[in-house]
């Protein structure tokens, strides 16, 4: 399975799982820090999170198509 194929899979249920976990370790505060935080902040996170999956993709794409 492709790496970006397998993320695509594996990501919504690691979310699920640790939504459910997290209310059992930390308590419900980081829910309600989340508009203190702010969206621009969560999905900036995301996107900068996205860009390294994606570099590491590439880059691991790259070496092997030298090493061939």
């Amino acid at each position: 399975m492709d790496p970006i194929v397998s993320l695509h899979y594996y990501a919504p249920v690691c979310a699920a799982i640790n939504l459910c976990i997290l209310p059992l370790t930390e308590g419900l505060e980081p829910f309600y820090a989340l508009h203190r935080v702010g969206l621009l902040v969560l999905f900036s996170n995301a996107g900068v999170a996205f860009a390294l999956n994606v570099s590491q993709l590439s880059s691991s794409h790259l070496y092997r198509q030298m090493v061939d």
